[in-house]
């Protein structure tokens, strides 16, 4: 019969306080009844604060976000540690790397592409540098190892001085690492006198319309064939650098040139 016992239609709220449980007063299960208590089961009281064993900085809970009901283990969350990634910049900010770094920034270092003879793409003629194919008829008739089907030179057997230029616009990454002093350009090719020994080919790299330190033609090479590349000449951008032109010289009609390199070098 309901309510005929005092522990009749009753049940306890647990009160999960880290491990310890205390018991709250017997409610009334029911509608219409008044709350029902035990006489002979007094509620026990709290222990003093200074009895309550420490609780470690590491399990410390937020009572609100445990489950009445539930075990202590269902309102523990785990919160994974963010890790924040930086990638290609120092902590400071400022990049380490670029995408072109390591990388021949010449999009045309050997000739290969272009229209006939006179356009070369990439690049921007002036006089009468241009491309010429190797073959039996041609001042170079074998490629070097590595080479393609052309290779640069002065074209139609003209004295005169000609040159091709090609520019390179710096990207924000680069001229930030310009800005810093750690941005260089480590240039070499093969650039070789022909049989007129007096004459020259040279590339030259030019920053803030100064030109710099320049590749020098190997003397005494008739084939491009048998020349070595040209020692590498680094030179540190100088701050302020938004473009970099590296300018493709002869003078004369038998210098000749091929697998030309222009890395940019990160540091």
């Amino acid at each position: 019969m309901l309510g005929s016992g005092p522990y009749c239609n009753t049940f306890y709220f647990a009160h999960l306080d880290l491990g310890r449980q205390t018991h709250a007063t017997p409610k009334a299960h029911g509608v219409g009844f008044g709350p029902m208590s035990s006489p002979s089961t007094p509620t026990p009281p709290d222990e003093p604060a200074e009895t309550r064993p420490a609780r470690p900085d590491s399990v410390r809970v937020d009572r609100r976000k445990l489950l009445l009901g539930g075990t202590a283990a269902a309102g523990l969350v785990w919160v994974a540690p963010v890790v924040l990634q930086t990638t290609g910049a120092t902590a400071s900010g400022s990049p380490n790397s670029c995408p072109r770094c390591g990388t021949n920034v010449l999009a045309n270092p050997s000739a290969e592409n272009g229209t006939g003879a006179t356009t070369v793409t990439s690049w921007t003629a002036s006089g009468n540098a241009r491309r010429t194919q190797y073959g039996p008829t041609a001042a170079q008739t074998t490629a070097p190892t590595g080479g393609g089907a052309w290779y640069f030179d002065n074209g139609n057997g003209n004295n005169t001085s000609s040159f091709l230029s090609d520019v390179i616009t710096l990207t924000t990454c680069e001229q930030t690492l310009v800005a810093a002093g750690k941005l260089s350009v480590s240039m070499t090719g093969l650039l070789i006198s022909g049989s007129d020994l007096t004459k020259t080919a040279t590339l030259t790299l030019r920053a803030n319309g100064v030109d710099r330190t320049p590749i020098l033609t190997q003397q005494n090479i008739a084939q491009l064939s048998a020349a070595t590349l040209r020692p590498q000449v680094s030179v540190l951008l100088p701050v302020g650098t938004t473009t970099v032109q590296f300018r493709l010289d002869f003078n004369g009609k038998t210098p000749v040139a091929d697998l030309l390199q222009a890395n940019f070098v990160c540091t």
